[in-house]
């Protein structure tokens, strides 16, 4: 059996390279060609730091008392609206020959992950990396020219051992065809100038103020200044750092971390929901240039916080890009940085545990981390409204869940106003309720604290009382077991599910977190037979109806019901979520509700209908429902 190499159609790749199913944006070129200027100059002046005293002597020898002149990078950007003709040029390390046919006409090579580039051992690290940059340009221009010619500073490099030509070149490369063709070179001055033909429909776009933007879009700051000449109109821009915070610092409700070591610099911005159109979209830059992608923000803001924004530059070639160089790859480079986002917030505020409490979610949604130093902080961060030991306090959740290490302990958790409705109305009954649980837990960070002690919970049912009105769910949960910390859980959600008495059909709580629904008991019989067959439409709609008399019957109280109406939620008035809902709920339901419900399933299902979805059995009675719903 012989093997057979896999072959390309170089044509169409070098299509789809060029084209905005790889390119999100047609304005990407502009940060392919500022990308190599930068590269190009940083190289230059790289090799000029290694040249070393032999040879400046040897300078100086021949061109007595002249000293040599330091190198002063320099990009520029031209645009001729006349011609429609867009030119970037940079004095940087420039292109010979053997460059062109190496790394512009091989598509996917690229100089700066070469041989050649390594073998000089510069200390700097370049931002190319793919070599098909240059393609983009075709999203708006027919043509590329390229003028080129290489520093002498190529030779001279201590640890160069094979002279390079410094002879000039010049090609065009054409994007209908996808060919280059050679010229007569005319660049007389070090470094490379592209001239790109561009589209018509392109270049009725570009202005001063427009080239402006997309150069501030997309570096942080500009180390070599970028200045843009227009029609003779002249711009500078040279940011030497990255912005600062200071301008977002003064608003109340707002807290800003700046961050300035080896690896990152820029600043956090913690804020809450009336902030969220002043901070904007964060951005994540590398090497000083933008990998975030237009509109979209680059996880980094940890799983417990309401909103951060970012405005951060890694230093280095550090995160692994997607091929386009919108995105990061999610690898272990990528956990290394968001771990260092959160070690950032730790530290803030270690002293100041207080002051990070705003910016917390309610727990409602996962507020778990894989991050150790993460977890110890939102543990003493999070405060939760406890009944404990006959004092009402408010307790970090560190301090609950450590005090009852080692022990098996059972938790109600019950909203305050059901708490004080039991304590003032049902004396007895309360007694023997506080009696029966160790710790019982109010509505304010119950999600959170539930989540924390998720891997030692053993059961969580809701207790539906004999006294009316009372409701609650109740934890049994064990300590005994070493400490865990909890895996995140994506899409956490605190419903309950589950009630002691089986013989329910459905129950409502008190959730101050969500508007007004009923809980069907997934230990009941007729619940499990609706389960069973919910992928009928039919079945659904007769499901949903039961539900809805039940609801309606709860919040309309002031209506008289003789029999289940099948409205299908049309009926609807608003729930006032301060009320009670199990209090109102009391003698909700006339005494034959179960049979009116009976009889309106037999008027929607036929007895084969009743065989073909197995609801023989489906059959509703009083003791479905909580005794103290009946009038």
């Amino acid at each position: 059996m012989s093997n057979k190499p896999i072959d390309f159609d170089n044509r169409k790749m070098a299509d789809m390279l060029a084209s905005f199913r790889f390119y999100g944006s047609e304005d990407i070129f502009l940060r392919e060609l500022l990308q190599n200027a930068y590269d190009a100059c940083y190289t230059r002046q790289a090799l000029e730091q290694s040249w070393g005293a032999e040879f400046l002597a040897a300078q100086q020898d021949e061109i007595p008392r002249r000293p040599r002149e330091p190198y002063v990078p320099s990009i520029r950007i031209e645009l001729n609206t006349e011609m429609q003709v867009l030119m970037v040029e940079d004095n940087g390390i420039g292109m010979n020959e053997q460059d062109l046919v190496n790394y512009v006409e091989k598509i996917g090579n690229s100089y700066y992950v070469s041989e050649e580039f390594a073998s000089q051992k510069l200390s700097y690290v370049p931002v190319s990396r793919f070599g098909i940059g240059l393609l983009s340009c075709f999203l708006i221009a027919h043509t590329i020219h390229i003028d080129s010619r290489k520093d002498k500073c190529a030779n001279t490099a201590w640890n160069v051992s094979n002279q390079v030509s410094l002879v000039p070149v010049s090609a065009k490369w054409y994007g209908y065809s996808m060919e280059i063709e050679r010229f007569n070179p005319k660049q007389t001055m070090r470094g490379t100038r592209i001239a790109l033909t561009l589209k018509p429909e392109y270049a009725k776009k570009l202005s001063l103020n427009y080239l402006t933007r997309l150069v501030n879009y997309f570096m942080a700051y500009q180390p070599i200044p970028v200045v843009i000449n227009v029609d003779g109109k002249r711009r500078v821009l040279g940011r030497p750092g990255m912005e600062k915070a200071d301008w977002i610092n003064s608003v109340a409700g707002i807290n800003t971390i700046e961050v300035d070591d080896e690896m990152v610099e820029g600043y956090l911005v913690l804020y809450n929901v009336q902030h969220r159109h002043m901070i904007g979209t964060s951005v994540l830059f590398q090497q000083n240039f933008r990998i975030s992608p237009e509109g979209v923000e680059i996880p980094l803001k940890p799983e417990w916080l309401k909103y951060m924004g970012y405005y951060l530059n890694v230093k280095d070639r550090y995160l692994n890009l997607e091929l386009t160089r919108d995105g990061v790859v999610r690898d272990k480079k990528f956990r290394v940085l968001r771990a260092k986002v959160g070690a950032l917030i730790v530290a803030h505020y270690k002293d100041n545990i207080v002051g990070l409490s705003q910016f917390l979610k309610d727990g409602r949604e996962n507020i778990m981390s894989e991050f150790e130093r993460e977890m110890n902080l939102i543990a003493k961060a999070y405060f939760v409204h406890v009944f404990l030991k006959n004092k009402e306090v408010q307790l970090p959740m560190e301090t609950v869940i450590s005090g009852y290490f080692g022990r098996e302990i059972k938790i109600a958790v019950i909203t305050k106003k059901m708490f004080v409705y039991y304590r003032k109305h049902h004396i007895a009954a309360f007694v023997r309720f506080i009696k029966e649980y160790q710790l019982i837990l109010f509505e304010p960070n119950l999600h959170s604290f539930m989540q924390f002690i998720m891997p030692y919970v053993k059961s969580r049912e809701a207790i539906v009382t004999k006294t009316p009105g009372v409701v609650y769910l109740a934890v049994a949960a064990d300590l005994r077991q070493p400490l865990a910390r909890p895996k995140p859980q994506y899409g956490y959600r605190w419903r309950v599910e589950e009630c002691r008495n089986e013989n329910l059909f459905c129950f409502i709580t008190n959730d101050q977190y969500r508007s007004f629904e009923i809980n069907v008991n997934r230990k009941n019989k007729n619940a499990q037979l609706f389960d069973q067959c919910m992928y009928s439409p039919k079945i659904r709609m007769i499901y949903e109806v039961i539900l809805e008399n039940i609801k309606q019957r709860i919040i309309n109280t002031t209506n008289g019901w003789n029999r289940i109406i099948d409205f299908g939620g049309s009926f609807v008035e608003e729930w006032q979520s301060e009320n009670l809902a199990t209090v109102q709920s009391i003698g909700c339901l006339e005494d034959d509700f179960a049979d009116s419900v009976n009889r309106f399933i037999d008027s929607k299902l036929s007895d084969g209908e009743r065989k073909r979805y197995g609801l023989m059995d489906l059959h509703f009675t009083k003791d479905n429902f909580i005794s103290w719903w009946y009038l």
